[in-house]
């Protein structure tokens, strides 16, 4: 065998030393699963700006959207910014004020059926029946429905310890988006309680 054959036979058995250079070269390189990773992270925080940036720019919705976002990082030499006339009709103004009087009602006479129709539970003449039958009394109430005023409910409660019965009869107020509650209390027993409402 002549040295060149032996060379080569040599040279074929013995292990490739790599350099500390080359081996770092050799993992950073394109085809390894981290770059793969770091390359399809890249381009998908790429892709997802460009829409972001699209859809501001070429959407309404997308304009009022930085609008709204300019409009909230505005500076101004002011510590608050005044409200418009009409904000503060709108937060200021009180509802109208109404007088209402209380009058002796004539008992109504019991509804045939009793109100046991579903359609005539929770109306006002069913509870008020309800709550004078129950506690035996003829309730206060008001003439008439207040004006812009709807009945909601009767609310009957009976502390306990004491020797009261409390009634309210509640009606709601709604008027260009302001409203409000009216409470027509009374009660049987020691009325008015000993609290401060």
């Amino acid at each position: 065998m002549n040295d060149e054959s032996r060379i080569e036979s040599l040279l074929e058995n013995l292990p490739p030393e790599i350099s500390p250079r080359l081996e770092k070269r050799l993992a950073s390189a394109p085809w390894t699963p981290r770059a793969v990773r770091r390359r399809q992270t890249f381009t998908a925080i790429s892709v997802t700006i460009a829409l972001l940036i699209a859809f501001i720019g070429l959407t309404p919705q997308g304009r009022a959207f930085a609008q709204t976002i300019f409009k909230f990082f505005t500076p101004t030499d002011k510590v608050s910014l005044p409200l418009s006339e009409e904000e503060v009709d709108l937060i200021y103004t009180p509802a109208p004020a109404f007088g209402l009087e209380l009058s002796e009602v004539a008992p109504v006479p019991t509804l045939p059926g009793g109100c046991s129709k579903p359609e005539a539970i929770g109306t006002y003449t069913c509870e008020v029946q309800r709550i004078e039958k129950q506690l035996g009394i003829d309730l206060k109430e008001f003439p008439s429905t207040p004006d812009h005023h709807t009945f909601t409910k009767i609310w009957f409660y009976e502390p306990p310890s004491r020797n009261t019965n409390i009634i309210a009869i509640w009606y709601q107020y709604w008027y260009q988006s302001t409203g409000g509650l009216i409470s027509l209390t009374q009660g049987v027993g020691d009325f008015p309680p000993d609290s401060d409402w």
